[in-house]
């Protein structure tokens, strides 16, 4: 993984989801949205909560067959043991 497709990304340790966490929407105007960054925290869009996300090393081609899936309606989840 480290010399392939090593990639950074985030799970949401209570439901278990690689897809749903994403940047929580800006202010409509904002600063950061008028220089093209976000610096808006990570919400899992299914808990509905940032308290959850952590970030996790994970194959880039895990993270593509995840969205395949999902695209069938397979839903794809990880036990990152930390489900309170």
């Amino acid at each position: 993984m480290n010399c392939s497709d090593y990639h950074t990304g985030f799970v949401c340790t209570q439901c278990g989801s690689v897809l749903s966490p994403a940047p929580a929407p800006l202010a409509a105007g904002g600063a950061a949205a008028v220089r093209g960054r976000s610096s808006a925290p990570i919400v899992c869009r299914n808990c509905d909560t940032p308290k959850h996300v952590a970030t996790i090393a994970i194959p880039y081609v895990f993270m593509y067959l995840a969205n395949e899936l999902a695209a069938m309606n397979i839903k794809v989840t990880l036990d990152c043991g930390g489900a309170q």
